[in-house]
């Protein structure tokens, strides 16, 4: 996390937002012990997905985000998407996480791709996901501060 010098920070770096009021209400519907990431991706029966099969440079934009998602996730999604594919890699991912005090080592953007990846994409996150990991980052910032 400590920064080696060879990035200067970015100054669009937004920190994870707090936690959203209807957060609670999201996750928990369900059940045992999955603590709310990665459960979009466990709903469907037989592999089934309901959405990101059909996403690309033409449904780019505000549709692949879950309703009510906060505009600076939005917003940080598509600074960083620089091929504008609807999907990050781990450096645009590196990019929209990192604030101007800590950066998050590629090691830890490679866990956080395997905990919220798209079901089409193992490599990269789609909107689903960014919103979904941005949330459990605030959750987590969110203990921390207390």
């Amino acid at each position: 996390m400590a920064s080696n010098g060879k990035y200067g920070p970015p100054s669009y770096a937004p920190s994870a937002p707090s936690l959203p009021e209807s957060y609670g209400q999201q996750y928990s519907q369900g059940s045992g012990g999955s603590y709310g990431y990665g459960q979009q991706h466990s709903q469907g029966n037989g592999g089934s997905y309901s959405y990101g099969q059909q996403q690309g440079p033409s449904s780019y934009g505000h549709s692949g985000f879950p309703p009510g998602t906060d505009p600076a996730v939005i917003s940080s999604f598509q600074m960083v998407d620089r091929d504008r594919s609807g999907f990050i890699d781990e450096n645009e991912l590196q990019q929209a996480l990192s604030s101007g005090y800590q950066k998050f080592s590629l090691r830890t953007i490679r866990l956080l791709i395997f905990l919220f990846k798209s079901p089409n994409d193992p490599l990269r996150v789609g909107p689903k996901e960014f919103a979904a990991l941005w949330t459990c980052l605030g959750q987590w910032r969110g203990i921390f501060e207390r």
